[in-house]
């Protein structure tokens, strides 16, 4: 089993950086407003910023019989299922979801993240993609705990956390528009 290739991502941070900042300097910005064109400015910074953080980490990830691979830019690198610390994927019945998974890198001696997008989805149940690797891990690993993976909750919770500094920001930069003053 094989994870998607991540290229509509990429295509994605492309619309971002090039498209939007594009109609935007041509005169397409929603509407006038007395506030700073700062403040339209930083929720792209921030899904820019946010996206380009996710980018960074996610590979195809194929799930093999001995080991977990995972394709980057120079090459094919194996992990052995008794070094994957928890397996976690976010699901949601709109579309394809985004799991990740922690492993030790033996090389490097250090631990690691991989994020993959499973090839299949079915709404709010896991991928078929992280309930083999999960699976494998668990037979490989008698320490594997399920309890040690990260709840959904928390990491929607820190999503929206890492919002809240731009949604002050922009309150501190056009109060008005918030019917401050």
């Amino acid at each position: 089993m094989t994870s998607i290739r991540p290229i509509y991502a990429y295509g994605f941070l492309t619309l971002l950086l090039v498209i939007i900042p594009a109609i935007w300097f041509f005169g397409g910005l929603p509407a006038p407003t007395p506030c700073n064109s700062l403040f339209f400015l930083l929720p792209l910074i921030w899904g820019v910023a946010l996206l380009l953080a996710l980018l960074a980490l996610l590979r195809r990830v194929e799930a093999r019989d001995n080991a977990l691979v995972i394709f980057t830019n120079q090459g094919e690198e194996a992990v052995a299922y008794r070094d994957i610390a928890w397996v976690f994927e976010m699901h949601g019945n709109r579309g394809p979801a985004w799991a990740c998974a922690k492993f030790l890198d033996r090389r490097h001696q250090k631990t690691r993240f991989v994020l993959y997008i499973p090839r299949s989805f079915s709404g709010w149940e896991e991928s078929a993609l992280t309930q083999s690797i999960r699976r494998r891990a668990q037979r490989a690993n008698p320490a594997y705990s399920p309890e040690a993976e990260p709840s959904k909750w928390k990491v929607t919770g820190i999503l929206f956390l890492s919002m809240l500094p731009m949604v002050f920001i922009q309150l501190l930069i056009c109060p008005e528009l918030f019917g401050w003053r």
